[in-house]
């Protein structure tokens, strides 16, 4: 079902991206005239909206928030270290929450309340308030992920923070919605001094620059997270259920529901105003908003340490940096922050190379018979479609209903459609030249900033990123500084020309970008930090060896890589990645458990029925006698039906010992995977010699990975070293393998665990595993 539901929304997706380009390519001239339209309207309504933002303090109130959720949306990208999704596809949900999520929501509980009960005289009842509206409002705000999770293929390749970052985003930009018309409802006076007093200030709201994820409030020991939490913390939930789940099967899903029900609980116990003891008492034992947000944090910060130990299943697939064995969130944050001191070019293309590894990882961890067509642009076409209309019909419904259909509404701000009871009389208060302020702010927030090419200042075509990448370009002059010193006034002139043709997001960015990549380079003590970091690096991959998987590769098998001199490359040349061979690695050793004792490679044993007991009775080369159980199956041929509906024909040999070589592995040219003990290991516990047969197993084929096709849960067991492989019993056995002592000595092969566990016999093990050595 999921599937039909991704190919129909993948077949749409097609149809519009060919008719958008057939449409472009006869259009291209009146677009190009919309642009410089745009751009022209863009460069009038900014200077409108800074003068309004002086004068009006509702559209000062509008700025600030703002500028506050684009700091919140911040601390969720920099917290998702093993993110996927461009800052450019995390703000389009952000606009979507902001300009569509949260006026259909609002709109979703005005029906409701229509239709159900007396309108908008019943907006303010505790019902509405407590149980309608933090359910709607938890519900509807999934709908973006729901989408692109049913309708798309791109979900399959989201590491466990991009789920989280699509909810997130979505609950920011409805919690900065609800806290702009809750601002503007409250406005009382400002000025351009009490504007920054109160940016820069600490509130009852928590809106603090030092604060994690600001925007909680606060009322006695109880505090309400923003929406962006809850939201991310279901989405969150929902990734790692979808990632267990051949772990935890479908009890998995009981995760995301238990988040989703916890979140809006929280959210119906904050809105409450008398809740009943029960109530109360259950919002304490839940830790009143407390335990919701640092079992966030905790949950996040465990799903970064997934993501890089899945990674690094692949890692001998994907291009490392220089000194880089493992591939973890630290020594990825410390190259960036050392590329940061090297140019804007060095920063600009180390961000897109550690964004596109991950990308490229998660993809290779798919099925290998799995087509991902690359639909970045239709998304792009597609959502900016949805932005512009729903920057205009929520425009419409903020600014222009009629004071007629709300001049009756009671009070009430528990919740987001509670807060539009106030907007007529509000409005009505406002004379003409604030109402023409608020509509430039607005038209300023909504189309130049958050909707107009696909995202504007938080997600516009010409990103922080772009602008790192493009920013000579841009200006026509290779060294910027360098041109101005010769001829300030030319250069002014020049740059106010070139930038003027860019809408004032791409110029702020450029502008900004360039200021920026200028002060670094004057940075005093850059060498002193550079070394600092060299040897943090260094310490957290010697750490991260011992928690990450995979054997440790010193360059880059396939791909490219980084330059080895890359501290001493000239960025301004054109790029820092070359085409290398197939490169080197470290060749596995086995390292062999102290437990495991010595033994004769040559043991041998005989077997003969005791005449008065019926007991088959075996006498080993080291003098030892001892009993073969389930004699009574020797020379039969045995067929059974596994629990999981397999079926096995096994054959017994005169010892009463199976014959497993036709079920196990065999490499590609058809031969029988058999891994021997050395004679040093002969002896010892069986569960040591499996483990160290997973070890003989990767030192005997090196390229197992790709000669074998194993699963992923098989594939980190055997990163593990662990001697039974795959996910486990219980969460799918027909997945699970085991290695099985034969009765010759030191033979090992892989079998399926069922096929092992349903014909009982004498293993190998009690032959040649438990023997008497006295030799040397």
């Amino acid at each position: 079902m999921l599937e039909s539901m991704r190919q129909l929304g993948t077949a749409f997706l097609m149809y519009w991206k060919d008719r958008r380009e057939r449409w472009v390519t006869r259009h291209t001239d009146l677009l190009r005239r919309l642009r410089k339209v745009y751009i022209t309207l863009a460069w009038i309504f900014i200077p409108l909206a800074i003068l309004a933002a002086i004068f009006f303090p509702q559209v000062k109130e509008a700025f600030t928030q703002f500028l506050w959720s684009y700091y919140l949306l911040w601390q969720f990208w920099f917290l998702s270290r093993s993110k996927t999704l461009t800052w450019t596809g995390m703000a389009r949900f952000f606009a979507v929450g902001a300009w569509i999520i949260a006026p259909l929501s609002a709109l979703l509980l005005y029906g409701v309340h229509t239709l159900f009960a007396e309108g908008s005289a019943t907006i303010q009842a505790d019902w509405s308030s407590v149980v309608v509206g933090p359910i709607t409002e938890e519900t509807i705000k999934l709908l973006p992920f729901l989408l692109i999770f049913c309708f798309t293929r791109r979900s399959q390749t989201f590491s466990l923070t991009d789920y989280m970052l699509v909810g997130g985003a979505t609950g920011v930009g409805f919690d900065f919605m609800e806290e702009m018309v809750r601002r503007w409802v409250a406005t009382d006076s400002g000025g351009l001094i009490g504007y920054f007093f109160r940016l820069f200030s600490e509130s009852d709201d928590s809106w603090q620059v030092f604060t994690l994820f600001p925007g909680t409030n606060e009322s006695g020991g109880a505090i309400s997270v923003d929406h962006g939490v809850w939201t991310a913390f279901v989405t969150l939930a929902i990734g790692i259920s979808i990632r267990m789940k051949n772990r935890w099967g479908k009890k998995g899903f009981l995760f995301p529901l238990f988040v989703y029900l916890w979140a809006t609980f929280d959210h119906s116990s904050w809105n409450d105003q008398n809740p009943g003891p029960w109530k109360d008492l259950l919002h304490t034992l839940l830790g009143q908003g407390h335990f919701y947000l640092w079992s966030f944090v905790i949950v996040l910060l465990v799903a970064v340490w997934m993501d890089f130990r899945r990674l690094n299943l692949v890692r001998h697939q994907l291009p490392l940096l220089p000194k880089e064995q493992v591939i973890e969130p630290i020594f990825e944050l410390l190259t960036i922050i050392q590329s940061l001191f090297r140019g804007r070019q060095a920063w600009g293309h180390m961000m897109l190379f550690t964004r596109e590894r991950r990308h490229y990882g998660f993809t290779l961890l798919q099925e290998k018979d799995e087509l991902f067509p690359n639909l970045g642009d239709l998304r792009v076409s597609l959502q900016q479609r949805f932005l512009f209309l729903g920057g205009v019909f929520a425009t419409l419904l903020v600014l222009g209903l009629s004071s007629s259909l709300l001049s009756h509404f009671t009070i009430t701000d528990a919740y987001f459609a509670g807060l539009f009871d106030q907007l007529s009389d509000w409005w009505q208060g406002l004379n003409g030249w604030e109402k023409g302020g608020i509509i430039a702010g607005t038209a300023v927030i909504g189309g130049v900033l958050t909707v107009a090419t696909g995202g504007g200042f938080l997600a516009g075509g010409m990103t922080a990123l772009g602008a790192a990448l493009t920013a000579n370009d841009v200006l026509q002059s290779p060294i910027p500084m360098k041109s101005f010193m010769n001829d300030p006034m030319g250069a002014t002139k020049q740059w106010t020309r070139e930038l003027l043709k860019k809408p004032p997001q791409e110029a702020v960015n450029t502008v900004f970008t360039l200021a920026a990549d200028q002060l670094l380079r004057r940075v005093p003590a850059l060498r002193a930090g550079n070394e600092l970091m060299d040897s943090l690096k260094s310490r957290v991959q010697r750490s991260a060896r011992n928690w990450m998987p995979g054997r440790s590769v010193v360059d880059a098998g396939t791909g490219m890589r980084m330059r080895a001199d890359w501290d001493r490359h000239d960025w301004n040349e054109p790029d820092y990645r070359e085409s290398r061979g197939s490169g080197s690695e470290v060749a596995f050793q086995a390292k062999k458990p102290p437990s495991l004792k010595p033994g004769d490679p040559n043991y041998t044993f005989r077997t003969e029925i005791d005449p008065e007991t019926g007991e088959m009775k075996a006498y080993g080369s080291d003098g030892r006698t001892y009993k073969v159980y389930h004699a009574d199956k020797a020379n039969l041929v045995l067929e059974k039906t596994t629990p999981s509906g397999k079926t096995y024909r096994v054959p017994y040999d005169q010892d009463a010992a199976p014959d497993f070589t036709s079920y196990a592995l065999k490499a590609k040219d058809g031969k029988l995977v058999e891994i021997t003990l050395p004679a040093d290991s002969l002896v010892g516990k069986s569960g040591e010699q499996t483990r160290y047969t997973t070890q003989l197993f990767k030192e005997q084929y090196p390229n197992w990975k790709e000669d074998f096709d194993f699963t992923e849960s098989q594939i980190e067991a055997i990163e593990k070293n662990k001697g039974s492989i795959g996910p486990g019993v219980k969460a799918n056995p027909d997945e699970q393998l085991t290695w099985h002592h034969d009765k010759a000595t030191g033979k090992m092969i892989l079998v399926p665990y069922e096929l092992n566990n349903s014909f009982p016999h004498t293993g190998g093990h009690s032959h040649w595993g438990k023997q008497i050595y006295r030799g040397r």
